[in-house]
């Protein structure tokens, strides 16, 4: 995967990504930015494998994002699109990847444009520190994703208004 200017890998892992009815293993890409799957494409028997990028969404495209937890099997996280449907990646760690696309698309900001080259050619890069991530809670009735409150009291859901 190519990163783009100012974009950061935060998280990596092998997955399964489930499409059409078939299960798909690949790596998934969580940046700064977006979420990328990659995944190993058959070339036939005398070319080998080549791999392909199935799945290359921004984060501020991503609407919603669920557990789906069957009685057997791994759970699946789904990544809620508009307009293009839904991607269901199949992975032991589901709590952990939706905690952390949350959190990344929460910090969206804009980027800065490159900085523009000194007159000898050296591109001079100013680094800014990041900031803290925001937490969140899980609700266990609907599924949504609500920043952890500051106050005292019992938080209500966003989505359904369960206590929290």
């Amino acid at each position: 995967m190519l990163l783009i200017h100012g974009e950061v890998v935060y998280r990596t892992g092998a997955v399964d990504r489930l499409h059409k009815g078939s299960r798909n293993p690949g790596t998934l890409f969580l940046t700064n930015l977006r979420v990328v799957f990659e995944e190993k494409v058959s070339q036939g028997l005398l070319r080998g494998q080549s791999t392909h990028t199935t799945l290359d969404l921004p984060l501020e495209r991503i609407a919603n994002l669920l557990i789906d937890r069957p009685p057997f099997g791994r759970p699946v996280l789904r990544i809620e699109v508009p307009s293009a449907g839904s991607f269901q990646i199949k992975t032991q760690e589901v709590d952990a990847w939706l905690h952390a696309i949350a959190t990344a698309r929460m910090a969206i900001r804009p980027l800065p444009p490159p900085p523009p080259p000194t007159p000898q050619g050296q591109v001079v890069v100013h680094v800014q520190a990041p900031s803290a991530p925001q937490s969140f809670l899980h609700c266990h009735y609907c599924g949504a994703l609500n920043p952890m409150g500051q106050g005292h009291g019992a938080a209500k859901c966003s989505g359904c208004g369960a206590t929290l």
